[in-house]
């Protein structure tokens, strides 16, 4: 079967988002543990889709984005 290659990119929402729930976590909840292991296990996730990316359903908005979500 054909393998397709990706590149993997954020989009900047992604990493504020990111940002402000981990901040949010280590910071008021004082727990940077589990801000920690919230960055481990999205990364885990993300890397673990990524070879199969097909597989998952695309993201559709109803709103208009300044950037486009791109597939293949």
């Amino acid at each position: 079967m054909f393998s397709k290659k990706y590149r993997l990119s954020y989009l900047p929402l992604f990493y504020s988002d990111l940002d402000e729930k981990v901040t949010y976590i280590a910071g008021k909840l004082k727990n940077p543990k589990a801000a920690n292991d919230l960055l481990d296990k999205v990364e885990s996730a993300i890397m673990e889709r990524l070879p199969v990316a097909d597989s998952f359903e695309p993201y559709h908005s109803v709103r208009e984005r300044r950037y486009s979500y791109l597939c293949g």
